[in-house]
């Protein structure tokens, strides 16, 4: 008896063409399922994380990060020249907090990542340095997430961290503030190497408004940082200033500046922000 090829792949074809919808389904079936099996052990794994966290909170973040404002608020509360006293602030705050973009652009430490300990929630991550950072995930909020003991404490995150610590730290100190939110729609404009993607979405920026003589100015503990501790100066009118010389993000790049409490959007008092 002959093999015939072709009529054997004609068979096959014919079986794969009645089967093919069903194979599908079966396929996309087994996916959904694996995804939601992974997604219920990852909140099952970050509820654990919670219940650990919240007693370590109590018993040691919580009093080491107080005790480590406290010093900070000690050390300004008598400087009498605004400036001198935010600028005290931002260099206890930046001096030795791990930003990612710091990390992997100005100190050109390519290996460092945020890896979550609870993938795919992803609502707590340590860095490369073992700092664990809380976060606000698609599959629900972290109650420690801008905490102002937390952040004192681990000292790691990025602008929001940075933005949420200064502020506390300053109105205790006796200064009005406020958090300000920007989204951003095209590539931030600060080193990123081979692994940061280039953001062609929407990403933000966040910083702080501190209140001088019931004006408005902004303080950018990103940007000071970026200047104190690698003598970088990301934004042509400084860290701190009137909030009409706001300039760090292109008006390109800006989509829409906002108070993080209230969403009110203030981006006409952002002039150079504006292509208005």
């Amino acid at each position: 008896m002959v093999f015939n090829f072709r009529e054997k792949w004609s068979e096959i074809n014919q079986l794969y063409e009645k089967y093919k919808k069903k194979m599908f389904l079966i396929l996309t079936l087994g996916f959904v399922i694996l995804l939601y099996v992974q997604i219920q052990a990852g909140m099952l794994y970050s509820k654990q994380l919670d219940d650990y966290f919240s007693v370590l909170y109590a018993k040691e973040i919580y009093p080491k990060g107080e005790q480590r404002i406290q010093e900070i608020l000690n050390e300004v509360q008598n400087i009498s020249d605004d400036q001198k006293k935010l600028d005290k602030i931002g260099e206890w705050e930046t001096r030795d907090f791990t930003e990612y973009y710091w990390e992997r652009g100005y100190k050109n430490n390519t290996q460092f990542e945020f890896t979550p300990l609870d993938s795919p929630i992803n609502r707590y991550f340590f860095d490369s340095n073992g700092k664990i950072r809380a976060f606000n995930s698609l599959f629900g909020s972290n109650k420690y997430a801008n905490d102002p003991s937390w952040i004192a404490y681990y000292k790691t995150g990025a602008c929001g961290e940075l933005a949420y610590l200064f502020a506390n730290v300053s109105n205790r100190s006796g200064f009005e503030t406020r958090i300000v939110g920007a989204e951003l729609r095209t590539p931030i404009p600060i080193p990123l190497l081979d692994r940061i993607p280039l953001f062609d979405s929407v990403g933000n920026h966040a910083w702080v408004e501190v209140n001088i003589n019931n004006e408005w100015w902004y303080f950018d503990p990103d940007t000071f940082g970026q200047y104190y501790n690698f003598g970088k100066l990301t934004q042509t009118n400084g860290w701190f200033n009137q909030t009409k010389y706001y300039t760090w993000h292109p008006v390109s790049q800006v989509g829409r500046v906002f108070l993080m409490k209230t969403n009110e959007n203030i981006k006409d008092q952002y002039p150079l922000l504006s292509d208005n």
